[in-house]
């Protein structure tokens, strides 16, 4: 993908480009919906990536070609434009006005970007926009001095502020941080985070698979499950239940049902099972244990979908991703492979845990029902 980004850029330009540079896609592999709530996940970059060839300019402008067309944005103004919410460009204005607002340098350039990472499907391809952006603005204006997780911070605030989703950290930090990583958002402006080694190269490889549903509509259910959460931290007395004290939590949970409601109530047992689960799956990759790997990770998935509930929501009409892993665990179940819902849910991808020696079969079936490179290997 480089050669053909400096050829597009040259082409594009008229001029060679001064870098080349990417950000993976990313795979969560415990910690679902923990990270806004404070709590621990383990990520890992994915072998999709989004790929730009890059130059300076003197005038303040970007100017990007993207596989989904071509647009500019002007540093003269950093403000959120209410126009560009939920557009590519609020995401450059974005991390530029987080980069300035910390004392650190940016400017123009010319940027020819391509991706193979799926778009809407839950493998952030957004996220891994944003850290691009980051890395431009570092390697082009800053001498590669900016820290990954800084890029991080900057990727999440443009997409909370400037196009208007609300997001958690862990995003933007495995895609910045890049491998697999134990991240605790326990402190939110400076998290906790540790690399992990992944041990089971023999027993097991994960694979994405995209059910062809789109997240693009599912905002306001996402935003749902923040507020849940939110609804039951405020009974506690805290900002987020990462926060709270888990056994508080249980001696109030006749309390917390009459205020919050089961759906917010169900959804914080998830938290506190979930956020206990991530540092016991650290424990297994640490230790090279796959059995307990594989337990723990069935286990997260059944609390997604019994607890947190975000396999579908009831006025959904399309319903593949449930289908999906319902088709998954009919192929992986009796050879000791694990299906479970992937990042935020209700729509795009899933993730599967496939024993060595499976992989070639498990793709076949998979991609005869969700279509040609439906199932891509993760890790």
């Amino acid at each position: 993908m480089a050669n053909g980004t400096e050829q597009k850029h040259t082409a594009l330009f008229g001029r060679s480009p001064e870098a080349v540079l990417s950000a993976p896609g990313r795979t969560e592999l415990c910690g679902n919906h923990t990270d806004h709530q404070s709590g621990r996940v383990i990520a890992a970059a994915i072998r999709r990536s989004i790929t730009a060839a890059v130059s300076p300019r003197a005038d303040g402008k970007c100017l990007l070609h993207t596989d989904m067309g071509a647009f500019e944005v002007t540093l003269s103004t950093l403000a959120p434009a209410q126009g560009e919410r939920g557009a590519s460009a609020a995401l450059v204005r974005g991390v530029a006005e987080y980069f300035a607002a910390h004392s650190l340098n940016i400017g123009g350039f010319n940027a020819a970007i391509e991706s193979d990472i799926p778009i809407g499907s839950g493998v952030s391809s957004s996220a891994a926009f944003e850290v691009l952006i980051g890395r431009i603005f570092n390697a082009l204006y800053n001498g590669g001095s900016v820290e990954p997780m800084t890029i991080a911070l900057a990727a999440q605030y443009a997409e909370n502020a400037h196009f208007g989703k609300p997001c958690g950290l862990m995003d933007q930090a495995a895609c910045a941080l890049g491998g697999v990583q134990f991240i605790d958002f326990f402190d939110k402006a400076a998290p906790n985070v540790s690399a992990l080694e992944w041990p089971f190269t023999n027993e097991f490889a994960i694979y994405i698979i995209n059910t062809g549903s789109s997240h693009a509509d599912m905002a306001d259910a996402y935003t749902q499950i923040t507020a849940d959460m939110k609804s039951v931290s405020d009974i506690l007395g805290v900002d987020r239940l990462g926060h709270a004290d888990e056994a508080e939590f249980v001696r109030r949970l006749g309390e917390i049902r009459r205020a919050a409601g089961d759906r917010a109530t169900m959804r914080a047992l998830h938290f506190f099972g979930e956020n206990a689960r991530v540092s016991d799956m650290a424990a297994a990759i640490r230790s090279a244990d796959a059995a307990a790997y594989a337990r723990i990770m069935r286990q997260s998935a059944a609390s997604s979908e019994s607890l947190l509930q975000n396999i579908f929501t009831p006025a959904q009409q399309d319903r593949s991703l449930a289908i999906g892993i319902a088709l998954a665990r009919r192929y992986l179940d009796p050879i000791g492979g694990v299906a479970r819902v992937h990042g935020g849910g209700f729509a795009g991808t899933m993730q599967a845990l496939v024993p060595i020696g499976a992989e070639d079969g498990f793709t076949r079936y998979m991609e005869s029902f969700f279509g040609k490179a439906s199932v891509i290997r993760a890790i």
